[in-house]
């Protein structure tokens, strides 16, 4: 077969392959508004086959950055009052990008850059440079944590909800609005301000339930639910209730996410691995249903190939997996796990595994030497766990 485009597309079965380099922009990438519309429904697969490597180029950020522009521009769609996830194209567009360059290249930071690019070719489209500050959000707030990154999002958060509430009633606001609290719910979650992470969680939940996004309302109302289990762990305070809700807002979101884009993303992983999570936090390993998160998570973590926190998450999992079934090679994966940079959530529930195991091998001077590897500052719920189980 001739060593063409095409060819390395269908020999590659849409996996990322770099072609010869293009030659040199002399100002900018070409205009791409004439081409827009032959390639819009395949802009997933010429990611896949001509964008790739361990870092994108400047000049692949403005091919991507000018289709979203062009979109931007021509757009008079709005979001499917049936699907809000579908509909207005430009959104359509930058879940697109968002897919491709913050989860399979593993690289928010460019994300955040797209975003930030095209909110200064679109001020004066409020509604798009909402969306490309959304996407600044969503890229920053997938970065380590820091005292200089919070505040610079906390910033780009108050701009970004000026424009949306000086917006004309419409679907995209209401759309704007679920999108902008989700993201802050989580935001607020990684920096461990649980109450306002669940009270964002619960306005983007009730948006989403007005404009018939019942995807999106799941996913948020699952958050919430998931942000007062943290809160309560941290406080000390009782769980078995809120665990109990959990269970039910898993379940539902299970179903609503079914046939969506998200499906593997939420449903199979990671709305599984948070439902491991808490059953070790709250030291119920022997729960029915634990099998059956873990089989969802190693079935469907080979189909989000790409980031390095779904693959640190999956080998967690694995590791439970043959933890609950008495094999002692779970503790070497699990050290592993507890050693590395990504998840931080998932490396220290890691380390509080390996914690309780010392305590009831009766190694508390080892069970203390594994605490001081927890982050103080990040998944201080976790910590608390391991904290009073040792000051006992």
């Amino acid at each position: 077969m001739a060593d063409t485009w095409h060819s390395k597309c269908h020999e590659s079965n849409l996996m990322r392959v770099r072609l010869p380099p293009r030659p040199p922009f002399k100002k900018k990438p070409y205009k791409v508004s004439f081409l827009f519309a032959f390639i819009f429904d395949k802009l997933d697969i010429l990611c896949y086959c001509y964008f790739g490597g361990e870092q994108m180029k400047d000049f692949e950020i403005d091919i991507l950055v000018d289709l979203i522009v062009d979109r931007a521009r021509i757009d008079t769609t709005f979001p499917d009052p049936k699907n809000q996830w579908v509909g207005w194209l430009t959104d359509v567009l930058f879940q697109i990008v968002d897919r491709f360059v913050a989860i399979d290249l593993n690289d928010p930071k460019t994300f955040a850059e797209i975003g930030r690019r095209v909110s200064l070719r679109v001020r004066d489209l409020p509604e798009m440079g909402a969306l490309a500050c959304l996407a600044i959000l969503r890229g920053e707030r997938l970065l380590p944590v820091s005292p200089e990154r919070e505040e610079f999002v906390l910033q780009i958060a108050r701009e970004t909800k000026n424009i949306i509430t000086n917006l004309p009633d419409s679907t995209r606001k209401l759309r704007l609005e679920s999108l902008f609290y989700y993201h802050m719910g989580i935001f607020y979650s990684n920096y461990e301000h649980f109450d306002l992470a669940e009270e964002a969680q619960r306005k983007s939940a009730e948006i989403a339930t007005i404009i018939g996004d019942k995807t999106g309302a799941a996913i948020a109302y699952f958050m919430e639910t998931l942000c007062q289990l943290r809160n309560a762990l941290l406080k000390g305070i009782e769980t078995k209730e809120i665990f109990s809700e959990l269970e039910k807002r898993f379940l539902i979101l299970v179903d609503a996410t079914k046939g969506s884009s998200v499906e593997v993303q939420w449903g199979q992983i990671n709305g599984p691995i948070h439902m491991i999570e808490t059953t070790i936090w709250l030291n119920q390993m022997s729960n029915p249903d634990l099998k059956n998160w873990v089989a969802m998570v190693i079935a469907a973590a080979d189909r989000m190939t790409g980031s390095s926190e779904i693959a640190t998450s999956a080998e967690f999992v694995r590791a439970i997996d043959i933890y609950s079934k008495g094999d002692p090679n779970a503790f070497e994966v699990l050290r592993a796990v507890g050693e590395g940079k990504d998840a931080n959530e998932v490396k220290v529930t890691a380390l509080l595994v390996l914690i309780r195991h010392a305590i009831r091998a009766q190694k508390i001077d080892e069970a203390k030497d594994i605490l001081k590897q927890m982050p103080k500052q990040e998944a201080q719920h976790v910590r608390a766990i391991a904290e009073r189980m040792l000051s006992k």
